[in-house]
This record gives structure tokens, sequence and C-alpha cells, in this order.
């Protein structure tokens, strides 16, 4: 699906949110928005979505929104202007996982996090990485909570 703002969104190749793999509930989006502040917001957008999809509770999907946040404004900040950011936000039964990645950036200009946005990472998702302008986290469903 293209929308007139310059993104894309599809599923991922003949998968639909449903869909079993290993015993475990797969599918995944793509969207590739302009490598700008404005677009932050459709990332942190769909992330809670398919994290309320998942049946994360209120303070678990506002840590998800908070760590795309921070992880995609880093990207944008050493991004070209007229480049794009691919995110893929990868989805189980209990785990919503995004990767970021601009395409045009090396990977050699790797941003540089501060103090207190790795202690915010830290706090509010499972598992997070960067290098370059490429980013990925992880946030995991408390083991008994959900479905």
């Amino acid at each position: 699906m293209r929308f007139s703002a310059g993104f894309v969104m599809r599923f991922g190749a003949g998968q639909k949110y449903g869909d079993k793999m290993n015993d475990k509930v797969m599918a995944s989006v793509r969207v590739v928005v302009p490598a700008e502040f404005r677009f932050v917001a459709l990332c942190r957008v769909t992330a809670a979505s398919l994290a309320a999809e998942l049946q994360f509770d209120v303070d678990q999907i506002e840590e998800l929104r908070i760590a795309v946040n921070e992880l995609v404004s880093m990207v944008v900040e050493v991004s070209p202007v007229g480049s794009e950011i691919e995110l893929v936000y990868g989805i189980d039964i209990d785990c919503l996982r995004v990767e970021g990645r601009n395409h045009a950036v090396a990977d050699v200009d790797t941003p540089v996090a501060d103090g207190l946005t790795t202690q915010v990472l830290d706090a509010v998702v499972d598992g997070y990485g960067w290098l370059g302008a490429s980013f990925w986290l992880e946030k995991r469903r408390p083991p008994g909570d959900g479905r």
C-alpha cells in the first residue's frame, strides 16, 4: 500500500497477522518514511498499534513508543536531506521487534547517544542496539501476561 506522504506499508511476503510459523504467531510490517522528524510520530504509532494487537498493557505500549522515538530520532539526526528510513516491525506471540535503517548513511556515521538516552532505553525495552544509521529494539510481554 503506498501513501501520498511517501511511505510504504506492506505485510511480510505472503503473510498476514495470525499466520502460524514455528508454533508462534508471526508477521512483519515494513514502513518506509522520509528521514524527517515530523514522521517519527508515524513510527511510534505503528509500534503502539502493533503492541496493542499483541495485548501489551498501556505501560508497555508507552515504553515501546518512547524507545522507538529515541532510536528513530537518532537516525533522523544523521540522515541526509531527502533520504528515507525503513522500519520492519517483527511480531511474534509475545514480542515485538523493531529494526530500522537509513541506507543512505554509512555505518561509520554512528550517532552518539547521550547517557540519558541509554538509561531510558535500558529501562523501557528488553534489548536494543545501533550501528551507523541502523538500529534494533525488542520488547517482550512479561511471562504469564496476556494471551
